[in-house]
């Protein structure tokens, strides 16, 4: 069954070209295998003359050739299935101060393992500790917070981050 949409049941996501996205950081962290159209054409000729399935390992997109896409070109990131992803936010909290970056990005997280907030008017800027991670808001609707939030995390040493930064680590 194909879907525009990542879902529980997606079992792979096939692209002609890797480029970063939503889909591709959904589809690293939890497991699911990205894979050229090749690799179903390949596991139907090996289902057909009964021989051992392709490995989706064979079948990885190359990274697109657009210019905003040449971070993703280093030889040591590997857009091949590894489940440790699924552990590397494990005892972080992110914490989003746009709700729609929130709703954007935070199954991303999730699914690498973090704990995922949005700031509510009600939380202190205090709370936030080293262990957290606080993505920079794409416009600051609120000033104050956002210079409590800051403050609070020169404190620590600590700086926000952006939610491209999640994607390259995932």
């Amino acid at each position: 069954e194909l879907r525009d949409n990542m879902t529980d049941r997606t079992s792979h996501l096939v692209m002609s070209n890797i480029s970063l996205s939503i889909k591709v950081v959904n589809c690293l962290a939890k497991g699911v295998p990205i894979v050229t159209s090749d690799f179903f054409e390949a596991l139907a000729t090996c289902i057909k003359s009964r021989q051992e399935l392709p490995s989706e390992e064979n079948f990885v997109p190359p990274v697109s050739t657009n210019s905003s896409e040449t971070l993703l070109r280093d030889p040591s990131i590997s857009f091949e299935v590894n489940l440790e992803r699924a552990k590397l936010f494990a005892g972080k909290r992110i914490i989003f101060v746009d709700k729609k970056q929130f709703q954007l990005n935070s199954t991303s997280c999730q699914l690498a393992g973090a704990e995922v907030i949005t700031w509510t008017a009600d939380m202190d800027s205090g709370s936030v500790t080293r262990e957290d991670v606080v993505i920079k808001p794409t416009s600051i609707v609120n000033k104050e917070i956002w210079a409590a939030v800051t403050s609070r995390l020169a404190s620590l040493s600590m700086a926000s981050c952006c939610p491209t930064d999640l994607y390259l680590a995932i």
